[in-house]
């Protein structure tokens, strides 16, 4: 959701209809201050859903699904992320690089989801293997 409302800051910075004004030329600086907002909420939303996740029991023990979601949203996102920056930088668009770092952000944090899923299942077969013995 985060980054949808990115990318409409970013096309909205570069969205222009008629001639260039003094409005339309800081607009890059006020959709790099969008940005940087969405940056924070990213961050906050992170920040309570792993508080969340840490006070919750593991609703399922099937987690291939997630763990699935998780690697396509990270190539995803990373991909978004590379080409963003790309854009940016060959426009020199302060707006668009930060889009770039949001997006990055995504994906950093649906690897670390990949990656805390992943853990949790390998530790909850660990902790069954030991069961099944008798440890």
């Amino acid at each position: 959701m985060l980054t949808a409302c990115s990318a409409t800051v970013v096309v909205w910075c570069f969205w222009s209809t008629g001639p260039q004004s003094t409005f339309l030329a800081h607009r890059d600086e006020r959709g790099g201050t969008a940005i940087a907002l969405c940056l924070v909420i990213l961050a906050l939303n992170i920040f309570i859903f792993a508080i969340a996740q840490l006070l919750s029991p593991p609703e399922s023990d099937d987690i291939s699904n997630i763990v699935a979601l998780d690697l396509v949203s990270f190539i995803v996102f990373a991909i978004l992320a590379t080409a963003k920056c790309y854009v940016g930088l060959s426009l020199k668009s302060h707006t668009l690089q930060r889009d770039a770092a949001c997006s990055l952000s995504a994906a950093l944090a649906a690897l670390a989801s990949a990656t805390g899923a992943a853990g949790s299942d390998a530790s909850n077969s660990h902790d069954s293997a030991k069961a099944s013995k008798g440890w």
